[in-house]
C-alpha cells in the first residue's frame, strides 16, 4: 500500500487561468499557489472511502456535496492517476460544510454499513477510513476558511 501522487492545489479564485496553466504544463512558477493539501489519502482505501460518502449522502440528501469530492464536474487537467478537476470556491464552501455537519454517530455508522458490506463481499476494509475522513475534512474547511478554489483529484 502506498500513499497516491494524490495532489491539491489550493488558490486565489482570480488566479483559476493561472492555477489551469500550470497543472497543464503551460505555465512556470508557483506564485499563484496558496496551499498544497495534505489529504494523505492510500489508494486502496478509496473504495471504502467511497463507500462512506456515498452512505452518509444517501442518509441525508443535504450531504449531497460530499459526493463531489469523488469527482468533480470540470476536469481541467490530467493528473497521474485521475483526472485533475476544479473546485470553485463556493463549491469548495459547500463541500466543506457538508463534511463539517458529518457527526461522529453518523460518521460512524456509515462506516459500519460499508465495512459490512465489504465484507459480506469479500473484500478487505481499511481501519484507517475515519482518518481519512477526518483529513479531507480538516483540509476542506482549511480551504473554504481561506475563500481558496481548490485544483485536485479526490480520489
Amino acid at each position: 500500500m502506498g500513499v497516491t501522487g494524490h495532489i491539491g492545489l489550493a488558490f486565489d479564485p482570480a488566479d483559476e487561468a493561472t492555477a489551469i496553466a500550470a497543472v497543464n504544463g503551460e505555465h512556470e512558477g508557483d506564485e499563484w499557489l496558496r496551499h498544497q493539501t495534505a489529504f494523505g489519502l492510500v489508494r486502496e482505501n478509496f473504495p471504502a472511502l467511497h463507500a462512506v460518502l456515498q452512505r452518509l449522502v444517501a442518509a441525508d440528501a443535504s450531504l449531497a456535496p460530499l459526493a463531489t469530492a469523488i469527482i468533480g464536474d470540470r476536469v481541467v487537467g490530467e493528473g497521474p492517476t485521475h483526472p485533475m478537476c476544479l473546485y470553485p470556491a463556493d463549491e469548495v464552501r459547500r463541500m466543506a460544510d457538508a463534511f463539517a455537519r458529518v457527526g461522529d454517530a453518523a460518521l460512524e455508522r456509515a462506516i459500519s454499513e460499508a465495512r459490512d458490506e465489504a465484507v459480506e463481499a469479500g473484500s478487505w476494509f481499511p481501519a484507517d477510513v475515519p482518518d481519512a475522513f477526518r483529513r479531507l475534512r480538516s483540509e476542506m474547511a482549511h480551504v473554504a476558511a481561506n475563500g481558496w478554489s481548490l485544483i485536485a483529484f479526490m480520489f
